[in-house]
């Protein structure tokens, strides 16, 4: 459109609607000249440094906004009424919910050194052989995505069949050991099936008349499940199914099994006794661990306050562990997301990503715990929605190089603090706890992808899925925005079973037992511009010299559980029980040694494999089965057969003869063998002689009944 147009226009809009319509000014618009800073400008259009020697890939880079130089982040406006929310809250630090409330707080203590040991069991890695790894999005092949398919459908078949004890009741209904049968092969008598729970539409929710299933060989049949009482899928699920195809298009289903959850892990006695009573480590008082998940700033400004007021109460608590985890520095927040740039309360001037993070990282988080609580190890855990952290899942750990280690004329926090960069997911191993944690938000994808006809609580159910489906992502295909890696999804595998599962969720923060695993999510710091919550735990250690009193006693603390002498002096039970203090009198380690042995019987055999060698051994899924619930409730370790395991359901079998048991005669999956082929692997001769110096007596963790749990408002 030239000026003479233009005018044109201009002349008729007069001539229509005459002069009391104030003439409208048209101009062409003029041409750009320059980039500017008012508008996003992609580093791709800006020009993309070429890749160097030991550098991480171009396309394996973290997401950052291109800066102006000169740009200062913390040059914040005044305070909004926006931003005066958080400043306004009332009831700070006030614990909104507990779990287990007749167990003691963590008391702080000022200490000279760490009191427990943090390792990571599993996670993906930045580094390989000191050569970075490529992480990037939708560059694994198709045969590779389907093998990564099909090897979950026969590992998880397996666990399910194992778990429930298919192969028996095959034998005893039907006559004939266990055979599945292709989903599309019409049979007219019942059949066994296994396969991936689909949903009918791409884009649609599923219900229970749009169920699918997804058989090795590819094929797909459609699922009947009103003959069916209970239920609960969602896609990704791997069930194994009983019931009629007449015509090979359809199955009614009569009977649904899903859990194959790996047995709990033990810990020799020895080495539960040295973490939990030796005065090097916690020497009989409680662990306490501290968790928050981001955003640690309100949504109007990048001040991190409330991040700021979260380490002053670590530094007053002193906890053991203070577990962190993304976004840091939110890519939708509207200072940095580039959709809001030149709009109210968006950017005229993009910050600097990599000065905002390394102020978050060094500044805030190293520093002032090194001045606060120099003791507590720190871990920092990135999530999808981190600015400056690499997209893809299994999500790498953050760069050290990058936003903690020190610059020229910095001085190096790094060395004052134990400050441990791990991926997303991951499994640490806090002393004997194994803490499985996860940012992707599973439960909320679960919560929006669930077809079920199942009484109880949702939550609990949500939760049970990733125990019962081995991983901490169990929904296939993935949610919008979780940018799922076909090449590293064996990392999103649980190789042992929690004790304590850390999900940071969008949803109200809370805290379910599913078995003995206890799950956490203590909720966002920051909701918009106003406070969120996060959780402290205090777990309590194992008290040998308990179990020797009379079973099934008065006392109304859970049997086999460790409160401090102060804890019991105090507890309202006291007047009933004069002599509470006196039983929880202190112990030489070496005698807590003996009589941690002398719970569990003197017939164990040496195992194949162990938890607390490191490194952990890929190999070792098959570990000890939980121990009868009655006989933990009164504070009884129940041993595990040296021969064949007991007719009960919650049996105890070692690890060689779990691992014995799923490698012998597993059944075909639609023609194709579903031995896992793990289970004939043996560990490394360095793990296995850990447990092979003499018979070790092992002892059950049983976390949910020693661990109490306070969701507290920032």
């Amino acid at each position: 459109m030239n000026k003479d147009t233009i005018g044109q226009l201009q002349n008729q809009l007069a001539s229509n609607y005459g002069s009391v319509t104030q003439k409208i000014k048209l101009e062409a618009p003029a041409a750009p000249d320059t980039p500017s800073f008012n508008s996003f400008v992609t580093p791709a259009k800006r020009g993309r440094p070429s890749d160097t020697p030991g550098s991480l890939p171009a396309s394996s880079r973290p997401r950052m906004l291109p800066t102006p130089a000169g740009n200062d982040f913390m040059a914040t406006p005044a305070e909004t009424p926006e931003s005066a929310k958080y400043s306004a809250r009332e009831e700070k630090f006030k614990v909104i919910s507990t779990m287990n409330e007749a167990l003691a707080a963590a008391v702080p203590v000022d200490r000279k050194s760490s009191r427990c040991e943090t390792k990571l069991l599993q996670g993906i890695q930045l580094y390989k052989g000191g050569r970075p790894v490529v992480h990037r999005y939708m560059f694994e092949r198709v045969e590779q995505k389907c093998n990564m398919l099909r090897d979950r459908l026969r590992s998880i078949t397996d666990g399910i069949i194992l778990r429930n004890g298919l192969k028996q009741k095959a034998l005893e209904e039907d006559g004939c050991e266990l055979q599945m049968s292709p989903v599309n092969m019409p049979a007219q008598e019942k059949a066994w099936y296994c396969g991936r729970i689909c949903c009918e539409g791409d884009n649609g929710s599923i219900n229970a008349s749009s169920v699918l299933l997804e058989g090795a060989n590819g094929k797909r049949v459609r699922l009947e499940l009103s003959h069916v009482v209970q239920f609960a899928v969602f896609p990704g699920q791997i069930v194994v199914l009983r019931g009629n195809n007449t015509s090979g298009e359809s199955i009614i289903v009569r009977e649904m099994w899903s859990d194959a959850t790996l047995p709990m892990v033990k810990t020799p006695a020895d080495k539960m006794a040295t973490w939990n009573e030796t005065e090097a480590f916690l020497g009989g008082m409680p662990l306490s661990i501290m968790t928050a998940s981001g955003p640690f700033t309100s949504s109007a400004d990048l001040t991190y306050k409330p991040l700021q007021d979260l380490l002053e109460h670590a530094a007053q608590q002193k906890p053991d562990v203070l577990i962190l985890t993304g976004p840091f520095v939110d890519c939708k927040h509207r200072q940095l997301n580039p959709e809001t740039a030149g709009t109210v309360g968006g950017f005229n001037d993009p910050p600097d990503s990599l000065q905002v993070v390394r102020h978050v990282m060094r500044d805030l988080i190293a520093e002032r715990l090194s001045a606060g609580s120099p003791t507590t190890t720190c871990v920092l855990i990135p999530c999808i929605e981190d600015l400056h952290s690499r997209t893809t899942f299994p999500q790498p750990p953050f760069d050290q190089a990058e936003i903690i280690q020190a610059m020229d004329g910095e001085i190096d926090v790094a060395q004052r603090v134990d400050v441990q960069l791990v991926g997303n997911p991951c499994m640490l191993r806090i002393n004997e706890i194994l803490v499985g944690i996860c940012t992707a938000d599973p439960i909320r994808s679960l919560s929006s992808n669930e077809a079920s006809r199942c009484p109880g609580d949702r939550l609990t159910r949500l939760v049970s899925h990733i125990v019962q489906q081995r991983s901490f992502y169990p929904l296939f295909p993935p949610a919008e925005g979780c940018q799922m890696s076909t090449a590293h999804v064996s990392h999103l595998g649980l190789q042992q079973t929690p004790d304590i599962l850390l999900l940071p969720s969008m949803l109200n923060a809370f805290t379910k037992r599913v078995g003995d695993v206890l799950c956490v999510n203590p909720g966002k710091l920051t909701r918009g511009s106003g406070p969120g919550t996060f959780a402290r735990l205090t777990i309590h250690p194992i008290v040998r010299h308990l179990r020797s009193g009379p079973a099934g006693g008065s006392r109304k603390v859970t049997a086999g559980l460790a409160l401090s002498p102060s804890a019991l002096v105090d507890s309202p039970d006291k007047a009933a029980e004069g002599d509470a203090s006196e039983t929880a009198a202190t112990v030489p380690p070496q005698q807590l040694s003996q009589n941690f042995e002398s719970a569990a019987s003197a017939d164990t055999k040496p195992k194949d494999g162990d938890i607390n060698a490191e490194p952990l051994a890929a190999e070792g899924e098959a570990a000890q089965a939980e121990g009868d619930s009655k006989a933990a409730a009164a504070g009884e370790d129940k041993v595990e057969s040296s021969g064949a395991p007991a007719p009960d359901d919650k049996m105890e079998v070692d690890g060689a003869a779990a691992a014995k048991a799923e490698g012998e005669g597993a059944a075909a999956v639609d023609g194709i063998d579903a031995v896992n082929a793990s289970s004939d692997k043996k560990a490394p001769a360095h793990v296995r002689k850990t447990d092979t110096d003499e018979n070790k007596a092992e002892v059950a963790h049983r976390v949910c009944e020693r661990t109490r749990v306070d969701l507290v408002r920032i």
